[in-house]
C-alpha cells in the first residue's frame, strides 16, 4: 500500500519537469535565430565600401584650388582691359591722324579755289552740288529698295452690308450733326405750333402775295415760314373757275446759336442728352433723321452704328454748311436704312 502511493505522487512532478525542459530548448532555438540574423547583417555591413569623411585638409585644399583659378580669370580680365585700352588708344591716334589730313587737304583745296577764277569757282561750286545730289539719290535709292523689301502693311476695312433704302412714312425724330455735335430738333413740335399761327394769319395774304413770320424759339431754333396766296383755275360742273388758297411756300429751321448740342463723344454714353431725347421714340417704330455737315460725316458712321444697334432706322440728310434745315412742300422724304 505504501509503495503504490509513492509511486503515484512522483508522477505529476516528471510532467512540470519536462515542461520546463521544453520551454528552455523552445527559448535556445529562438536566441540562436536572432542571434544568426543580427550576424548576418553585420556581415553584410561590413561588405558595403565604406566613404570617407572629408577632412579639414581636404577641404582646405578645395578652396585653395578654387582661389587658384579665380585668381587666373582675374589676370586674364586684366589682359584683357591692358588689350582694349591700347586698341582704344591706337583707334585714336588713327582718328587724330585723318582729322588732321582731312584738315589739310580741305586748307589745300580753299587755296586752290582762291586761285581759280569765278567762272572756274562757279564750276567748282556746281560740281561739289551735283556730287552731293547724286549722293543724296544713291541713298534715296537705297532707302527705296529697302521699303520695297519690306512687307506692306495689312489694313483692315470692316465690310458693312448696305440694306435697301426706303423711304420714310411715320415717325421720325430728327437731329443735327454740325461740328461734331449733335442736338436734338423738334420740328414735328414746331411744324405743328406753325400751322396753327397759319390759319390765324391767312388774313394778311390779302394784302400781300406773300407772307413770313417765325414761330418758337423751342429748344435753341425757331421756325421761319413763307406763305403765299395762290390762284388756279379748276373745272367745275358749271364751268371753269378761279379759285384762291394759301400754300406753304417754304420754311426752315434756324438755330438761335450755332455751336448747340453735346459733343459726339459724350452723346454715345448711356447717360448722355442724346440717348435720354432718343428713349423718347420707340425702336423699330421710328426713324432717326440726322441733317449732317460735311465737318461731321465720319461722326455720323459712329452715331448711325449705335443707334442701328438699338433697333432704329437711321437716315442722312446731307447739308451745306450756309445752309439750315429747311423743307417745303416740293421736297423729298427721308430714305431710311
Amino acid at each position: 500500500m505504501s509503495t503504490r502511493r509513492r509511486n503515484n505522487d512522483l508522477t505529476p512532478g516528471q510532467d512540470s519537469f519536462l515542461d520546463i525542459v521544453s520551454n528552455l530548448v523552445g527559448i535556445l532555438i529562438i536566441l540562436v535565430m536572432v542571434v544568426g540574423v543580427q550576424a548576418k547583417h553585420a556581415i553584410l555591413d561590413s561588405q558595403k565600401p565604406q566613404q570617407p569623411e572629408p577632412t579639414p585638409l581636404a577641404e582646405v585644399k578645395h578652396s585653395r584650388q578654387a582661389l587658384v583659378a579665380l585668381g587666373h580669370d582675374v589676370e586674364q580680365l586684366k589682359q584683357q582691359m591692358v588689350a582694349r585700352q591700347i586698341e582704344v588708344a591706337y583707334r585714336k591716334k588713327e582718328r587724330d591722324f585723318l582729322l588732321a589730313a582731312v584738315a589739310a587737304v580741305e586748307l589745300k583745296l580753299a587755296e586752290l579755289a582762291g586761285q581759280l577764277g569765278e567762272d572756274q569757282q562757279m564750276q567748282l561750286e556746281v560740281a561739289t552740288h551735283v556730287a552731293a545730289l547724286r549722293q543724296q539719290y544713291e541713298d534715296l535709292q537705297q532707302q527705296i529698295a529697302l521699303l520695297d523689301q519690306e512687307p506692306a502693311p495689312t489694313r483692315v476695312i470692316k465690310h458693312v452690308p448696305t440694306p435697301l433704302a426706303r423711304t420714310v412714312f411715320g415717325q421720325e425724330a430728327h437731329f443735327r450733326l454740325k461740328g461734331d455735335r449733335i442736338v436734338h430738333v423738334p420740328l414735328e413740335t414746331l411744324v405743328e405750333r406753325f400751322k396753327e399761327e397759319a390759319r390765324r394769319n391767312t388774313w394778311k395774304l390779302k394784302q400781300s402775295p406773300t407772307y413770313t413770320d417765325l414761330v418758337g424759339p423751342l429748344d435753341g431754333f425757331r421756325l421761319k415760314y413763307t406763305l403765299r396766296r395762290v390762284t388756279r383755275s379748276v373745272q367745275t360742273p358749271r364751268g371753269r373757275a378761279v379759285q384762291e388758297r394759301v400754300e406753304l411756300d417754304h420754311f426752315e429751321l434756324i438755330p438761335v446759336e450755332d455751336a448747340m448740342g453735346e459733343p459726339v463723344s459724350t452723346a454715345l454714353s448711356e447717360n448722355s442728352a442724346f440717348m435720354a431725347s432718343l428713349l423718347d421714340y420707340p425702336a423699330k417704330k421710328t426713324v432717326v433723321t440726322i441733317w449732317v455737315y460735311p465737318d461731321s460725316f465720319d461722326s455720323f458712321r459712329r452715331l448711325k452704328d449705335q443707334i442701328s444697334q438699338r433697333g432704329y432706322l437711321v437716315a442722312g440728310r446731307p447739308l451745306p454748311f450756309d445752309q439750315y434745315i429747311s423743307g417745303s412742300p416740293q421736297g423729298t422724304r427721308s430714305a431710311a436704312q
